[in-house]
């Protein structure tokens, strides 16, 4: 009775920097099997069967100490665009093994594709209750939550809001304010991992967005913004 350990990632797949491994137990119960989380940026893997795994739990953190590099620019800016978040994701053991070699695989390539082709099409929201009070011709293309920069509104960092794109404006919902952006007034859209930024005319301080790991809105605003300029 004890238990003996061995690398399921000699690699982290995350920090390509650590170690994550599998503690194999035997007792009187029977063996049982755990995945420890990496030795270095702290990543959480769960068997998901037949050689897959997920990854359930990342620290951007510890991530951006690894790398060298300032909160919350951190691993994220790895992973391109902001849609490339991989909490969450289950990939096969060869998949995780390719991403810590610093390789995009096939199958990753094509879901950003399909997301990225989603975005472009925009397509109208279905018909339901929003909490835009819509004009003449006016259709809802997303509706998400994100958080806000304390650089945008005061108050504690990154605070929750609700955000509606419809092919004329953005909306902003929080607590302390509205920001009704009509497309037409902003200047610039571009990423500022993990999230994005948007600039108006007329204001001196771009407003910063986090939206929630995999939610494509970035590219459905810069996909609104093509249309209209």
């Amino acid at each position: 009775m004890g238990a003996t350990k061995r690398a399921l990632f000699e690699r982290c797949p995350l920090c390509r920097t650590g170690v994550v491994e599998i503690t194999a137990k035997t007792a009187l119960a029977g063996r049982s099997l755990s995945i420890n989380p990496c030795t270095v940026c702290g990543a959480v893997f769960s068997a998901s069967g037949h050689g897959f795994f997920r990854l359930g739990y990342c620290d951007p953190r510890k991530l951006s100490a690894v790398k060298a590099r300032g909160y919350p620019r951190s691993v994220c800016s790895d992973c391109m665009p902001i849609i490339e978040c991989w909490v969450g994701k289950t990939l096969s053991k060869a998949e995780w093994d390719a991403l810590a070699a610093g390789i995009v695989t096939e199958r990753w390539a094509a879901y950003r594709g399909y997301v990225e082709l989603e975005a472009e099409f925009s397509p109208a929201r279905p018909a339901g209750p929003t909490v835009v009070d819509l004009g003449e011709g006016e259709v809802v293309h997303h509706e998400t939550t994100v958080s806000l920069s304390e650089l945008a509104i005061p108050g504690d960092l990154h605070d929750e809001a609700q955000l509606v794109l419809t092919n004329s404006r953005l909306v902003i919902f929080h607590q302390a304010a509205v920001f009704d952006i009509r497309l037409a007034d902003i200047e610039k859209v571009e990423p500022s991992f993990p999230g994005f930024i948007i600039k108006t005319r007329g204001t001196r301080y771009p407003l910063y967005c986090f939206p929630a790991p995999g939610d494509p809105v970035y590219h459905a605003i810069v996909t609104a913004l093509k249309r209209i300029h």
